[in-house]
């Protein structure tokens, strides 16, 4: 009786933790989906060399497109691309990946 109770509860503590982690994957993933689902263009990448004086604004006034509602939209998803935040310094040269969207 004790051996069942302790298998049961083995595979309830299983069945949890997969539901955790595929709620955390679901969850995970739904902002990029999200913003394909809002639009008919499709989500692509480009490679971005940073030149002399850029900034993460003036790199998303030039390659925002009207997917995102405004320039502060655009950077948080070149800061979750590129592993950076507002406080990183861009230095001359250093490689970024811009999201872009196209028909």
């Amino acid at each position: 009786m004790y051996t069942k109770i302790k298998r049961n509860m083995a595979i309830i503590a299983v069945i949890i933790t997969f539901s955790i982690i595929l709620f955390g994957m679901a969850r995970s993933s739904f902002n990029v989906m999200a913003k394909d689902m809002d639009s008919d263009q499709k989500r692509y990448y480009q490679e971005y060399y940073v030149k002399p004086g850029d900034t993460l604004w003036s790199i998303s006034e030039e390659f925002r497109s009207s997917v995102y509602r405004d320039n502060n939209e655009y950077i948080k998803d070149l800061e979750e691309v590129n592993h950076i935040n507002r406080d990183h310094i861009l230095t001359e040269g250093r490689l970024l990946i811009l999201p872009v969207y196209k028909d």
